[in-house]
């Protein structure tokens, strides 16, 4: 397995300074970490020796990044083929003489394998105390979900070391990191995302991203102005800076103020438009921060209308704190966040373009499922892609009022 050569191809593409620098990939680390109720967390990619991009709880230095093989719970992980579950790692076969159990770092351990986009293993992201822990089924599925989103934001950053990469790769890798809405078990939203792309134009920059938290659900949806690769990189970074933001519970508007710095430091001249978004499953209470982009769309009982918002400039321009906008939807009520692609046309004002989308949403109100709705709604306003077209539609339902 380790000696695979197209896993180690794969692992060669990803730059380690750029993977060492992700906000993103140390944001995980970070959440799995205070999520699991850990003192440590790891992200760990194992080519020929194991390298140590992201870490929660302690600093290693550039050279203790890398250590062999042999001496790796991550290649364990990788081996036992899903997760792995240490309790009390100086007890188990497996790892009781590896030397972060020996030098009394590992006491237990929870791992989950990372994949490249062929399903290789190619490294891990765990959970590990220093003492004994039995560790809860909860702990075993959050691990498992992060590991997903780390996948996901690895082969993004394989695709884009690759400079010869073709456009439909790029665009599956992008498709990949809109993933639909993870939802907990107990919860009694619906919501369904959408990425689309006109066939044969460079890939664009349109973005979506939802994080769920103990205590609210993230979301942010934006577009960069530009095509092609340039553009999908800045892209990367405004979404991983948005996120990183709401883990280290920012409020939208600072969290847009803060990304139009960023974006003025490191691409001078860059804009992007965004809307970032707290929402509260339980009241419904949800509120947005925006800068330059199409407002949010609320039906309620049948009727469509946009969402009031004060207008400021995109990020990359912006510097004064944008207004907070406020809405709270009630059970039965539908939330849509969307980019220009899906309801601009050439030679149509942008007004009809709205009035179009609003219409559309009016019409498929009664679609009971939203995934169905999100289609119908697709289908009536592009009839033919000129540009990326990412959307959000949140429901609701009835009878959900003080749920989760």
């Amino acid at each position: 397995m380790f000696e695979d050569p197209e896993r180690l191809v794969f692992l060669r593409s990803l730059d380690e300074d750029d993977a060492a620098d992700s906000e993103s990939l140390q944001s995980v680390a970070r959440v799995a970490a205070i999520a699991s109720g850990s003192r440590y967390a790891q992200v760990s990619l194992v080519g020929t020796t194991q390298f140590v991009p992201a870490v929660h709880g302690v600093t290693y230095s550039p050279a203790e990044q890398h250590s062999p093989i042999r001496d790796s719970l991550c290649s364990v992980t990788m081996a036992s083929g899903g997760v792995l579950r240490i309790d009390d790692a100086r007890r188990h076969h497996w790892t009781r003489h590896l030397p972060p159990v020996t030098t009394g770092r590992v006491g237990s351990y929870l791992g989950v394998p990372l994949r490249d986009p062929a399903g290789r293993p190619i490294g891990a992201l765990c959970v590990f105390d220093s003492e004994p822990r039995s560790w809860r089924h909860q702990d075993e599925a959050l691990l498992s979900d992060l590991a997903q989103l780390l996948t996901k934001e690895l082969h993004l950053l394989a695709a884009l070391e690759t400079a010869t990469i073709s456009e439909i790769r790029l665009r599956n890798v992008i498709r990949e990191l809109v993933n639909q809405p993870k939802l907990g078990s107990g919860s009694s939203l619906r919501a369904r995302a959408h990425y689309s792309f006109p066939a044969g134009e460079p890939a664009g920059g349109d973005w979506i991203d939802w994080i769920e938290l103990p205590d609210r659900i993230a979301f942010s949806i934006g577009d960069v102005a530009g095509h092609g690769l340039a553009s999908i990189v800045v892209m990367e970074e405004l979404r991983h800076a948005l996120r990183a933001y709401a883990i280290d519970s920012i409020g939208p508007t600072d969290a847009i103020v803060k990304t139009s710095e960023l974006l003025r430091q490191i691409r001078p001249g860059e804009m992007a438009t965004a809307i970032k978004a707290d929402f509260d499953p339980v009241s419904g209470r949800t509120r947005f921060a925006v800068a330059g982009h199409p407002p949010p769309i609320l039906l309620r009982q049948g009727t469509a209308v946009l969402v009031p918002v004060q207008p400021a400039p995109p990020l990359g321009v912006l510097t004064d704190a944008p207004s907070i906008t406020e809405v709270t939807l009630e059970p039965g009520d539908r939330l849509l966040v969307y980019t220009d692609g899906v309801f601009e046309r050439p030679n149509e004002s942008i007004d009809t373009g709205l009035q179009r989308l609003l219409t559309a949403m009016e019409r498929h109100n009664a679609t009971s499922e939203i995934e169905d709705a999100v289609e119908a709604i697709l289908n009536e306003t592009v009839l033919e892609l000129h540009d990326d077209a990412c959307l959000l539609l949140i429901e609701r339902p009835s009878g959900s009022a003080g749920q989760r």
